[in-house]
Parts: C-alpha cells; structure tokens; sequence
C-alpha cells in the first residue's frame, strides 16, 4: 500500500516510461530488483569482451552513484534538495539510449538467451540489438544468431528455423528482385525519355544554329557587296572631284574676282550717280549764266543761246553715256559672279550625285558641257565706242565726207 496519497517522487525518462515513487522503500526496492533481473548482463559482460564491457561498467556506475544519492535522502528525507540530486542522478542515468530498463524488449529477449545459452551469449545479444559490438568467439556468436532470429520472430529452438530462414530469404530475394527490376524499368524509360527529349532538342538548336549562321551569312554578304559598293562610289566620287578640282577652283576664284569687282563697280556707279548729277546741274548753270550774260552784251542772242544748248546737250550726253557704261560694268560683273557661283554650286550637285550613285556615265557629258562652256564678258558691245584700233580706223572712215 502506499504511504502517502500522492506519490514522493514522479520522474519521466526520455523513453517515455513514467515512474512514481511512494516512499524511499519503494525507490531502493525498485533499483535493487533492476539490479537483480539484470544480473546475466553483468555476469556475462565481462566474457563478452568490446564495448560490451564498458557499456556493464557504465551500468554499474549509474546503479552506484544512484545507491549513494539515495542513501543521502535517506539521511535527510526532509530536504528537498536530496530529493532533487536524486531525480537528476536517475533521469541522466537514463537518458542514453544504450542505458534501458529490465523490462525493455531488448533486455527481456537477452535474458531469454540467457537462460538457454548463458550469460555471455546473452550479453552479446543484448549488445547486438543495441547496436554495440563485442568480441567474436562461440558463446557470443549464439548469442547474436539468437537475437536476429527472436528479434525476426523466431524461436531458436525450433526444427523449422532453417527452412522458415530459407524462406524468408527466398521472400526478400524475390522481392528484392522484383524491386529492383521495377527500379531498372523505371531507370530505362527515364534514360530513353531524357534521350529521345535530348535528340529533339539537339536537332532544334542544331536548325536553330545552321538558320542563324545562314542568316548571319547573308547580313554578312549584303553588308560586304554594300561596303565594296560604297568604296566603289567613294572612289569614283573621289577620281570625279580630282579631275574637277581645278575648274572648281578656277570658277571659285574667278568668282571672288568678280565679286570684289562688283563691290568696286557699285561703289563707283553710286560715286558717278552723286556727282555726276551734281557736275550736269552745276554745268548747265554755269552754261545758262555763261550764256544770260553774253546775249545782254549782243544783239544776236538767239545764236548765242543755240549754242550754249548744244554744249549743254553735249556734256549731258557724254555725262548719261558714261554712267550707262558703269551699270553695265555693274551689270556684267553682277552676271559673272553669278555664273561663277552656278558652275561651282553644278559641280558640287554633279559629286553629291556621283557620290549616291545616281548619275550615269551618259550624264556625265551634259552636266561637264554647260561648265566647260566659253565665259562672255557680259558687256554690250554696242553701248559704248569700240576701243581697238580697227573701230577707230572705221569710225574715221564713216565721218569723211560722201560716205
């Protein structure tokens, strides 16, 4: 019965047992029946050998230091702080997975063994089972067959244990092989799949490439044929503009004469309007005072006046002569500059043409004609006397007299 309604100590292991604890009777009972029911494993540890060994002389540590911390709560069964070191002594006493209780499976199979094969065989199964090795001899090789087989399920004792084994491993064979068959199918499909996928796309890149490098081919030929075709050009343009290099200077310059000439003719022409106008009204003054003075000192004024008209008639004609001649050097000067700039400004239109390929050998004649073309001075012969001595010898032989 228990001491008191509610338990002294409740501890959880990490396996997840559960444990409650009435009185410290209770507690020293229940660690030396575990020491009593695991007494095979500590027996047969030591013949075992390996690590079976030093998993026995783990447990006995953990048994001891969990007597001494009992014993002191003994001493003190008031103090909660024995209580304390004691939960904490036997939840890290158990707290590895190698550190289980009597009433564990693998504890209750290894005891079966025990009892048939002896302690070390049953140390070594219990070992087995946790995954701990040992020393390999007869005892301990029984008992790790003994507890593959009872862990599987069977009875070491029984006479149908061979044939039971072969058909299990018939059973797992056979599976195996089915799974593995499966397995390979699988591989094959996936392998023929991502084959025939990676020939597909082998052949669309492969097109994909041989129509961008035919592309690329062509832009490459039709960028040539149109740079050969522009050096072709430029090099007409350029043996065009070498052989009308000098007419072009030529009009340039002959043009910048003529402009200097105008500038010089307008220049004169005003200077000639200005005081020309003012020598013809100051000379027909000084004719008309001239004359006004002479026919009050005769009496034959009528002839007098005649004759001051007619030098006033004179000098006005040779005055308006004169200015007519500078506006028609004007004039000319005016033409030939234009002329000039004409041909110059034919010319560049001729290359600019050449240059974009658009004149034809054909044209070449009637555009270099009109440039080439003989150059009139631009004054009217008739407007003037001819200066040269056969006008004169001619003009003289007009005047006599019967002609």
């Amino acid at each position: 019965m228990n001491e008191t309604q509610h338990p002294l100590l409740s501890v959880d292991v990490s396996d997840g047992s559960h444990h409650r604890f009435y009185s410290l009777d209770e507690i020293g009972n229940w660690l030396s029946h575990e020491r009593a029911e695991l007494s095979w494993f500590f027996e047969g540890a030591p013949q075992a050998g390996g690590a079976i060994s030093d998993l026995r002389n783990n447990y006995q540590n953990n048994f001891n230091h969990l007597d001494q911390t009992l014993s002191k709560w003994r001493n003190e069964p008031e103090s909660t702080q024995r209580m304390q070191q004691f939960y904490n002594a036997f939840t890290s006493a158990y707290s590895s997975s190698t550190t289980v209780r009597s009433d564990h499976p693998f504890a209750r199979i290894a005891a079966d063994i025990s009892k048939n094969a002896g302690p070390a065989a049953a140390a070594a199964a219990f070992g087995t089972l946790l995954g701990i090795g040992c020393t390999l001899n007869f005892e301990t090789a029984k008992g790790i067959i003994a507890a593959v087989l009872k862990q599987s399920g069977i009875d070491p004792q029984s006479p149908n244990i061979v044939s039971k084994a072969i058909e299990d491993l018939s059973s797992s064979a056979a599976a195996d092989r089915v799974r593995t068959n499966a397995e390979w199918d699988g591989i094959a499909q996936r392998a023929e799949n991502l084959l025939r996928t990676t020939d597909e796309s082998f052949k669309n890149q492969t097109e994909k490439a041989e129509n961008d490098t035919a592309e690329a081919i062509g832009r490459l030929q039709d960028s040539v044929a149109e740079s050969i075709q522009s050096i072709h050009t430029t090099e007409a343009t350029y043996k065009e503009q070498m052989k009308l290099r000098a007419p072009v200077e030529y009009w340039q310059e002959k043009g910048r004469r003529h402009a200097d000439a105008l500038q010089k003719s307008r220049r004169n022409l005003i200077w000639f309007a200005a005081v020309g106008s003012a020598a013809l009204v100051g000379s027909l003054y000084v004719l008309t005072t001239i004359a006004l003075d002479a026919s009050s000192k005769s009496a034959a004024d009528t002839v007098i006046f005649l004759k001051f008209a007619a030098i006033g008639a004179v000098v006005t004609t040779i005055l308006f002569w004169a200015g007519r001649v500078l506006l028609r050097i004007y004039m000319s000067d005016r033409h030939l500059l234009s002329d000039a700039e004409e041909r110059v400004a034919m010319v560049m239109t001729y290359l600019a043409l050449t240059n974009d390929g658009k004149v034809e050998a054909s044209d070449r004649a009637l555009v270099l004609a009109p440039l080439f073309r003989t150059a009139s001075d631009g004054i009217v012969k008739d407007d003037g006397p001819d200066a040269s001595l056969t006008g004169v010898v001619a003009k003289i032989l007009d005047l006599k007299p019967g002609r």
